[in-house]
């Protein structure tokens, strides 16, 4: 009666232990991911979002047109890819098949206009791009009116000043090529 005990004890442990393992593993990978989501800025759209946008104040990436050049070098906290009284030109890497560009053009000490550039060598990645930052615009301001391919939004800045946003897809055939524009009307 004994060895009955055990060979059926036995058996138990046998089975039963590497689903409890794997239960727990798939579990602990759950709340992990369900933590990130909830850490990001844009939990809604893929990672790529947060570093194109940083946060949810201001047009792009905390940024906007009227704002201090002092400001957009603290917001971006590293050192500029180059620089003159006229621009800031930061360059970044997206992910493994993606890179974009920010341009602020500068007047006065203030950002005038803002230009953001996502090179892919994926069309499929760029595309994903693409209609997140349109989904993310017409979200928060309107249905875009489409010009020539280009989507423009109407908006306003924090304190008042209407402005544009055109977003384009000028990708190719090989490679996705993502341009938005923010300026003051």
């Amino acid at each position: 009666m004994k060895r009955k005990n055990k060979v059926h004890t036995t058996f138990r442990y046998t089975f039963i232990f590497p689903f409890i393992i794997i239960a727990a593993t798939l579990l602990l990978l759950n709340c992990t991911n369900e933590k990130e989501k909830k850490s990001r800025t844009f939990p809604e759209y893929e990672s790529w979002m947060d570093s194109l946008m940083v946060t949810k104040e201001k047009i792009i990436r905390g940024i906007e047109p009227g704002t201090y050049t002092e400001l957009v070098i603290q917001n971006e906290k590293i050192a500029p890819t180059e620089q003159d009284s006229g621009s800031l030109y930061y360059e970044f890497l997206l992910d493994s098949v993606s890179t974009f560009s920010v341009n602020y053009s500068i007047a006065n000490g203030k950002v005038r206009e803002i230009e953001l550039i996502v090179l892919s060598k994926s069309t499929d990645h760029a595309a994903e791009i693409y209609e997140g930052l349109k989904t993310y615009y017409t979200e928060k301001y309107s249905v875009p009116v489409s010009e020539k391919g280009i989507c423009i939004f109407s908006g306003q800045t924090s304190n008042g000043e209407n402005l544009k946003i055109s977003l384009e897809d000028a990708g190719g055939v090989q490679e996705g090529k993502i341009v938005l524009l923010v300026y003051l009307e």
